[in-house]
């Protein structure tokens, strides 16, 4: 399958996910659309038995939704509704999704971007440079239930009022010591790191690994699912 924005390696047991929408990875609706195709692929491939989500930009994981697109498209707002329904779906799935799944950080990764990293199982951060962030506190863009589902189940009390309300940005070191981040690297070894951990996580028993990770992720995948559309579709004024 060919994608815009996504491109798709696998190596040995590995499948490599890229993003690559420019200048940085901004999530609109043909990017997610492409995203959730992608982690289907993966998932219907018996070969791949891990996951690593990457970045082909050199400065970005992803900087979140991209808000110049939601403005030139708002007229339009089941578009609109698409893409945020749409985003939405991606991380309930993300969650439960039934094979590892490591996110390699390679610079900012802010919002949507930082959501997206948080739905998986393993996070891998650059250590010199690039923030995470939930800036919705500074955008006016009040979080949907199944966002703060997903802060609250990755972030310690302190750290979720610190990213939630006050919008505060971390680097690599500071993002290892919330709990944001699980491992931190030079960049010229993040993919190598990312390698390695996926090999430790191909030792698992596959069944057991996706049905441990389903007991318990679905909770949060069913929050997402069931709580966000209706708040989606309040805030466009359409219920």
């Amino acid at each position: 399958m060919n994608f815009e924005y996504i491109d798709i390696q696998v190596q040995d047991d590995l499948g490599i996910v890229t993003m690559n929408r420019a200048p940085e990875n901004r999530v609109n609706g043909p990017f997610i659309q492409e995203l959730t195709r992608a982690f289907q692929v993966v998932k219907e491939d018996a070969d791949i038995k891990a996951v690593i989500l990457g970045s082909g930009l050199e400065k970005f994981f992803s900087n979140g939704y991209d808000l110049d697109w939601m403005a030139a498209n708002y007229s339009d707002i089941e578009l609109i509704r698409a893409l945020l329904e749409g985003a939405s779906s991606f991380l309930a799935d993300l969650c439960v999704f039934p094979k590892p799944v490591i996110a390699v950080m390679n610079g900012h990764t802010y919002g949507e971007g930082a959501f997206i990293a948080g739905c998986c199982d393993y996070r891998i951060m650059r250590e010199d440079r690039g923030w995470v962030c939930f800036p919705e506190v500074h955008i006016n863009k009040p979080f949907i239930p199944g966002q703060i589902a997903i802060m609250r189940e990755i972030l310690s009390p302190r750290a979720f009022r610190d990213m939630a309300l006050f919008g505060r940005r971390y680097g690599g070191p500071e993002a290892l010591e919330i709990g944001f981040a699980d491992q931190i690297s030079p960049l010229e070894e993040l993919m190598d790191r990312a390698k390695a951990m996926a090999g430790e996580m191909l030792a698992f028993h596959p069944d057991a690994f996706a049905e441990i990770k389903k007991r318990i992720r679905s909770p949060l995948a069913g929050i997402i699912r069931e709580q966000d559309p209706p708040v989606i579709q309040r805030n466009l004024g359409l219920a």
